[in-house]
């Protein structure tokens, strides 16, 4: 019977291939998370370590991305991620084929690559759809090329938060606007943000109100629990619904006062 080839072999020759235009590489190691073990496919560690996810799905491909921005990416200054790779090789390679067979048809076949990296290094999400000797060097390029890191642009922060509070406002949308002063403790805390005389607050406007409002004390939390160890950060790959959100009987609090009911 003829044995078909596994991911393992494939990312076998995708390391021969590697090793061949100088990177650094290691078959499924082992590495320690903040959120526990994890056995990425492959590691580049020239001048930072580029963990490699590698898939044979179309679907599982989405897993391989996201393993790598919220595993490995999302904590690259903890482990000295410098990026991260998920591949998706040929469905065709996994058929039962001698290994020569697979070796020559690897050569020869398209793979697609997804590159990431740190919010902060300029270089973007990029797919590249290339042969096997042609990924490595592409691999090459980013893994053997230094990093290169801009300041913020304030233009932008500005907007992804615009953007955040417009999705927290549509979340609002079933929300009468009583439900939203007794929510956020009654309608003085929207008189300075609004300045409505008559304080009859529009739903829409108490709403928008509210998204920018849950939005400051978000960030404020984020901020303060950077800098005082008794508030837990806020892990938003943990987070599942806003009840969440509220007390901690661990850490006393986990967001401040004026924004739990």
């Amino acid at each position: 019977m003829i044995p078909k080839a596994s991911e393992d072999t494939v990312t076998s020759l995708l390391k021969d291939q590697l090793d061949s235009v100088g990177v650094t590489t290691e078959l499924f190691p082992v590495v320690n998370t903040p959120v526990g073990l994890r056995k990425p496919d492959l590691i580049c560690s020239n001048g930072g370590k580029y963990p490699v996810e590698a898939k044979f799905s179309e679907k599982d491909l989405i897993h391989a991305i996201a393993k790598v921005q919220n595993d490995y990416i999302k904590y690259h200054e903890v482990l000295g991620i410098k990026g991260g790779f998920a591949i998706l090789y040929p469905e065709h390679l996994s058929k039962p084929a001698p290994i020569e067979v697979v070796k020559n048809l690897a050569l020869h076949s398209k793979f697609k690559l997804v590159a990431m990296f740190p919010p902060e290094d300029t270089r973007p999400f990029t797919v590249y759809e290339e042969t096997l000797p042609r990924i490595a060097e592409v691999l090459a390029e980013h893994v053997l090329r230094p990093p290169k890191h801009v300041e913020p642009s304030i233009e932008y922060i500005i907007k992804s938060l615009r953007d955040s509070a417009m999705y927290l406002h549509n979340g609002l949308t079933n929300l009468a606007g009583s439900e939203l002063v007794d929510f956020f403790g009654g309608e003085h805390v929207f008189e300075n943000i609004l300045e409505y005389e008559d304080r009859k607050y529009p739903e829409h406007e108490l709403r928008l109100a509210a998204a920018y409002l849950l939005l400051n004390q978000l960030l404020f939390y984020q901020v303060l629990s950077r800098v005082r160890k008794e508030f837990q950060e806020i892990d938003s790959g943990t987070i599942q619904k806003p009840s969440e959100l509220s007390c901690d009987p661990v850490f006393h609090t986990r967001l401040p006062p004026s924004s739990r009911s």
